[in-house]
């Protein structure tokens, strides 16, 4: 087999049927391999272990030098990364990345050098920007592929809760505008222009579509949405899932 290094473009044949890929070797030592390709819209790693070594891995995967197959888009901006390491990382990027011997997605809460990343529907990260790489949103629900939420700023406590801004976009134009005081009182909408003057009634039809075949009746769920696609949705829980937990919670006896 020709001799393969660290940080070297290859292909791979990842099994028996399957059409060659590029891939990229992260990590090659005696002890350890980390072989990265792009599975669709997200980066995958092939890994040696206790039972199988470096060398194995690479002869299972039938890995040569790169012979031409296509490079994934979001594969080569990892090539890129690896080579000039990500200093910082920025607030509302998508980011993959590895924790406790899993893959992960989610968003940039807090950027700078030691960014916080929402990790599940519960929990965030602290992680260094150097161990994080772009990755794409997840996909949505079917009923609300068309919107999405682009900036989302808190900016303290109010009175009784969390003074925020959001803006809101359809098709990937900015369409509402949201504002929460902090006064305990729902968030406000307001739309950016006369053409989406219905923005808010056609984002609540779009959500309240997700939940029909739920059974799920909630206060404000356009206020639960907007938070659920900032830090949720780049985790990959569907809203579907998020609300279904979320009336669960609700609806528990408290002791």
């Amino acid at each position: 087999m020709t001799t393969l290094k660290k940080k070297q473009i290859v292909t791979i044949t990842p099994g028996p049927g399957c059409e060659p890929i590029t891939a990229f070797i992260n990590v090659l030592t005696p002890t350890r391999a980390e072989i990265v390709f792009s599975n669709s819209h997200e980066l995958q790693w092939f890994k040696a272990n206790r039972c199988t070594t470096p060398q194995k891995l690479l002869t299972r995967l039938d890995a040569k030098p790169h012979a031409g197959t296509p490079i994934p888009k979001n594969l080569r901006v990892y090539m890129d990364l690896q080579k000039t390491p990500q200093s910082s990382a920025s607030k509302g990027d998508i980011v993959a990345f590895q924790h406790e011997g899993a893959h992960h997605t989610g968003r940039v809460l807090r950027g700078g050098v030691k960014p916080t990343v929402s990790l599940t529907e519960q929990h965030i990260l602290s992680i260094p920007a150097s161990l994080l790489m772009p990755a794409y949103l997840p996909q949505p629900d079917s009923t609300l592929q068309e919107w999405s939420v682009t900036q989302y700023t808190e900016k303290g406590l109010g009175r009784d809760s969390q003074i925020i801004t959001a803006k809101i976009a359809h098709n990937g134009v900015e369409a509402l505008k949201v504002i929460n005081h902090g006064d305990g009182a729902p968030n406000q909408y307001f739309a950016t222009s006369k053409a989406a003057g219905t923005a808010h009634e056609e984002l609540l039809k779009a959500i309240n579509a997700c939940l029909k075949p739920l059974n799920i009746n909630a206060f404000e769920v356009d206020d639960l949405w907007i938070d659920y696609a900032w830090r949720i949705q780049p985790t990959g829980m569907s809203f579907a899932n998020y609300m279904t937990t979320f009336a669960e919670v609700v609806s528990s006896p408290t002791e």
